[in-house]
């Protein structure tokens, strides 16, 4: 999508791009700019249909296999520790089939800490899938690490996730169990029901 919106904007003469929080923002947005607005938004298919906007191209990603991962988040208590998945009869419930999100900060010494941390799954054969850091806007040069991981928390208190989450916590400044999901793939054909 970047290289094809790069190479439509060098052609078009004043033309601007804005950045939206969302593809389906973008699309309300320029819905409600009117008819006659020379304006367009990059957006899914069903956002233009929801917004009577016309398709002007159609696989415009950089890559074919591009996906877009959406979670439903919801409140099981006010402690985010002491909730934990419920079990789920088809699929092995230590790692195959589950993901699970972390976040945790590290103390500011020593060095190191990161690595340590990590060694954690490593030492236990869970993949991660993801890991990304943002600035805690707390302290200077500190920042929140997110993790993903195949595997998910058991409720027995049990499994190969729930070890490695105990070795983990004397390493971290703070950490928080964001929550574990089935992973689920789904195909763009499936949304437009």
């Amino acid at each position: 999508m970047s290289s094809w919106l790069t190479t439509r904007l060098e052609n078009l003469q004043g033309a601007e791009r804005r950045e939206i929080s969302s593809t389906s923002k973008a699309a309300e947005t320029v819905a409600g700019e009117g008819p006659n607005s020379r304006a367009a938004a990059i957006s899914s298919s069903l956002a233009a249909g929801m917004y009577g906007l016309t398709v002007l191209a159609e696989g415009i990603q950089d890559k074919d296999d591009n996906s877009t991962r959406f979670f439903v988040l919801r409140k099981q208590g006010t402690d985010s520790k002491s909730y934990v998945s419920p079990p789920h009869q088809s699929l092995s419930t230590d790692k195959g089939g589950w993901k699970t999100l972390i976040s945790f900060t590290l103390p500011q010494q020593p060095s190191g800490t990161l690595a340590d941390v990590l060694e954690v799954f490593k030492d236990h054969d869970l993949n991660l899938t993801g890991i990304h850091s943002r600035p805690s806007l707390q302290l200077p040069w500190h920042y929140v690490f997110l993790i993903e991981v195949q595997g998910r928390r058991e409720a027995s208190g049990h499994g190969v996730l729930n070890q490695a989450l105990e070795e983990m916590q004397p390493k971290t400044r703070e950490w928080r169990w964001l929550g574990s999901w089935i992973e689920q793939r789904v195909k763009p054909a499936q949304l437009r029901r």
